[in-house]
């Protein structure tokens, strides 16, 4: 018999439903993940997702229509394959710009990252693009890779000090390219890397290697994904 959630958890379940809906997940995608990720049932699940979409629909002005187009896994590479039929075609309005942790994090689990000259280049293109379109675009900072200082396993996987400590350097540097886009080519910028390791560095006395933000390491948990959400709402209104 599982445990009735308590309404603090039922709220931090909807705001991490919340988070993939402004990702672009699909509905049937948010459904799976809450249900895996919870224990409960599809339906419990379903009403979870249709919960954050009304949380969402609420908190916003009414005038105002959210389009998730965020990819799980995608790259600046990504990006620049699908900007134009996802995004531009739409003629948005508002664009955020929330990408970087693959480019960084692949690089050394699955060598397949990002170059960083790549990275900026494929961003000033599709910024360039965006705001030639008329979109107010915010850019966002990657957040974390491993929520500790030393070594430990990432995703299953063990990373050492030296290893994490060289990925922590590399998301610094990323993070350094979105400032510097966003005051070039001013655009709004949403530091996210800078709230999150204040967030970390408050709240982790213990130097826990996920579990605050994240719960593997990359992968945000509810608390992570409700940060990002109140952030991103406080630009959209």
């Amino acid at each position: 018999m599982s445990k009735r959630a308590s309404k603090k958890e039922m709220e931090l379940r909807v705001a991490d439903a919340a988070e993939l809906v402004l990702q672009g997940q699909a509905y049937s995608l948010i459904t799976s993940h809450v249900a895996e990720k919870y224990s409960i049932s599809r339906r419990q699940a379903r009403r979870i997702a249709a919960d954050a979409y009304l949380l969402l629909k609420n908190d916003i002005e009414d005038d105002i229509e959210l389009i998730g187009k965020g990819v799980s896994g995608n790259k600046v590479s990504n990006l620049l394959e699908r900007y134009k039929k996802d995004v531009l075609s739409l003629n948005p309005d508002i664009v955020f710009i929330y990408i970087g942790i693959n480019d960084v994090w692949h690089k050394y689990s699955f060598g397949t990252g990002t170059d960083i000259i790549f990275y900026e280049n494929g961003l000033r293109k599709i910024i360039a693009d965006l705001k030639n379109k008329g979109a107010r675009v915010i850019l966002c900072t990657p957040t974390v890779i491993g929520e500790n200082k030393g070594e430990f396993t990432l995703v299953n996987e063990f990373k050492d000090i030296e290893t994490m400590e060289i990925m922590n350097g590399d998301l610094d540097a990323y993070s350094d390219v979105i400032r510097k886009l966003a005051s070039e080519l001013n655009t709004d910028l949403l530091d996210l890397r800078e709230i999150f390791m204040n967030y970390i560095s408050e709240n982790n006395p213990n130097n826990e290697s996920s579990g605050i933000t994240t719960y593997d390491g990359v992968h945000l948990n509810d608390l992570g994904n409700k940060l990002i959400a109140d952030e991103m709402l406080r630009f959209i209104n």
